[in-house]
């Protein structure tokens, strides 16, 4: 209803009051939307509040567009490996020795990759005594 005629809401209260209560009702509303973001509603006018709030709704909405274009074009990459791979699927049952060769690349970037992970470094004893063990060869 709202004020109509001096009257607040139909309950027969002059406008001023009605005026009073709508401010009331408006600053509880504020005080209670500070508090749950957990500002103090005393120490933080709506001056400060709204454009912080304006300012995280807004990097909000660009948070989430940015995250819907990165699945978007995940799944376009995707999709774009699983043609690749299907197509050399059928390269490869098309010319045996064209998959073969790709076994073949595929083993030694395997082995690469491993050579990698394992290249620790091997010290010699001055003495010779690793390699008199290795070869059964230790003096008695």
């Amino acid at each position: 209803m709202g004020c109509v005629s001096g009257e607040c809401w139909g309950w027969g209260t002059p406008g001023r009051v009605c005026r009073a209560l709508r401010l009331g009702l408006l600053q509880d509303a504020f005080d209670d939307a500070v508090k749950y973001f957990g500002e103090n509603p005393k120490t933080t006018p709506p001056s400060v509040f709204f454009p912080v709030f304006v300012r995280f709704v807004k990097a909000y909405k660009q948070a989430e567009e940015e995250n819907e274009l990165r699945k978007k074009q995940e799944q376009a990459l995707m999709e774009k490996l699983m043609e690749q791979e299907a197509l050399m699927e059928q390269q490869d049952q098309k010319s045996p020795s064209h998959k073969s060769k790709r076994q073949q690349q595929e083993l030694i970037a395997e082995l690469r990759r491993r050579q990698v992970k394992d290249n620790r470094h091997v010290y010699e004893g001055k003495d010779g005594a690793i390699e008199d063990i290795i070869t059964g060869t230790a003096p008695s």
